[in-house]
């Protein structure tokens, strides 16, 4: 409760070794968010995950990054490191996401967005992605006045060396504007 009543302490039930759980919180539509970009799943350190329950603790629903790429699950997406809630739907940042699997240094990030029930994923790429990566895309994401800002706090903005980059976009992920120094 608001007069400090009443405490709740959350735990995840699928816990690992440096799962980061926590690290990012949200909550809105009734619904409470728990990012875990640390998260190992099916054996791979750092995949990343979000964990959503409802406002008094029960039902937890575990999205992984696994949930979301098919079965394709690369260490050190950090799928999870931030976590917004609006509208309905949960937002969650991937800094480290690279659409070819592989190697970091290919990395733009991404940031999903789901229902609260898990359901209709809609993935957010910078149409301007980093050149050769590192971007960090998604390490930041706010959601407000139907309206998703996603920060990159390494790109290069106006061929300024990781000066950065925040891009807004509608909730469904269009209509981007980059703004950067």
């Amino acid at each position: 409760d608001l007069d400090g009543t009443n405490e709740l302490e959350l735990t995840c039930g699928n816990s690992n070794d440096n799962q980061k759980y926590g690290y990012d919180v949200a909550v809105g539509n009734n619904k409470i968010a728990v990012g875990a970009y640390g998260t190992e799943v099916d054996g791979v350190a750092n995949a990343g995950a979000v964990y959503l329950y409802n406002l008094n603790g029960t039902g937890e629903l575990e999205i992984s990054i696994e949930d979301v790429t098919g079965g394709t699950v690369t260490a050190n997406h950090y799928f999870g490191m931030q976590v917004s809630i609006a509208n309905s739907q949960v937002f969650v940042g991937c800094p480290n996401f690279t659409s070819s699997g592989g190697s970091l240094q290919g990395s733009n990030g991404k940031v999903y967005g789901f229902n609260l029930d898990g359901t209709s994923e809609v993935g957010i790429t910078s149409s301007n992605p980093e050149g050769g990566g590192q971007g960090g895309f998604g390490n930041k994401v706010a959601v407000g006045e139907n309206k998703i800002v996603v920060g990159s706090y390494l790109a290069d903005g106006n061929s300024i060396v990781a000066s950065g980059k925040a891009n807004i976009y509608d909730l469904d992920g269009t209509n981007e504007v980059e703004k950067a120094i």
